[in-house]
């Protein structure tokens, strides 16, 4: 600036000489403080939340920050404002999962993704990270019911089933009963033939 300064002026004679560089202040100190999760509000010393990133000035000395946002876990960082030093501070903020409830009639397993976490019904929610995923739920004799959920950080989802007969179960019933009306033919023949 010192130097574009007076060149300004020989272009421009009536331009305003340019300003030197501003001294650094003694009683306040320059902070830049982002997160990059979404929707993230930060709090300088317990104060009101403000949007991120903050940039601007801090009285010297140690500062508590905490940064929070939806669905995300709160986070909390200390900063000491140095005079004439810009301080730059980037606090990550940990992804809460979302919670899967699965309210069912009957006992099964519960996949997402193919992979196996639990089984349903049950007392608690069952953590799944966020984003669109595949739940399966599988019951002895009944059809797989699957179905393509989106879960949102830190919100609950509840997912209902109402399962099947399979084929399977009920040839199975079809034979078992076909093999029991055999059996009492079978003894009232031979009882016959006795």
């Amino acid at each position: 600036l010192s130097e574009l300064g007076p060149l300004a002026a020989k272009l421009d004679p009536g331009a305003a000489a340019m300003p030197g560089p501003a001294a650094p202040s003694t009683t306040a100190a320059r902070v830049t403080i982002y997160s990059s999760a979404e929707g993230a509000k930060i709090s300088i010393d317990d104060g009101a939340f403000v949007d991120a990133p903050f940039i601007g000035e801090v009285k010297l000395g140690k500062h508590h920050i905490r940064v929070t946002a939806d669905g995300y876990a709160d986070a909390a960082r200390d900063v000491i404002g140095e005079a004439g030093v810009r301080t730059t501070l980037d606090v990550p903020l940990e992804e809460k999962p979302a919670e899967l409830v699965v309210q069912v009639d009957r006992s099964c397993d519960v996949f997402v993704d193919g992979r196996a976490i639990g089984i349903a019904p049950s007392a608690r929610a069952f953590p799944v990270p966020a984003g669109v995923h595949v739940v399966s739920l599988i019951s002895t004799g009944r059809k797989v019911v699957s179905e393509e959920v989106t879960l949102l950080r830190g919100k609950r989802r509840v997912l209902t089933a109402d399962f099947q007969r399979s084929g399977q179960r009920t040839a199975a019933t079809v034979m078992l009963g076909g093999g029991a009306a055999s059996a009492v033919a079978g003894l009232v023949l031979g009882a016959v033939s006795l």
